[in-house]
């Protein structure tokens, strides 16, 4: 990679700017090949449902009632 004279390798690596680094639905569904993703759905594997829920009340602040 060739740059211009007083740019640094790091400086020229490392800065973004606003590029938004977070694949969308759409990008997912293209690398994974998978058409039937509906992007409007939310899709989550969780092994353990209750060790989840507890995991999830504690990081909200939540309690159980």
């Amino acid at each position: 990679m060739q740059l211009e004279k007083g740019d640094s390798l790091t400086e020229g690596c490392f800065t973004f700017g606003k590029v938004n680094l977070v694949p969308s639905m759409e990008e997912y569904t293209t690398l994974l090949r998978c058409p039937r993703i509906q992007v409007d759905k939310v899709y989550s594997r969780a092994v353990n449902v209750l060790t989840f829920v507890k995991k999830l009340m504690n990081v909200t602040g939540m309690s159980e009632q």
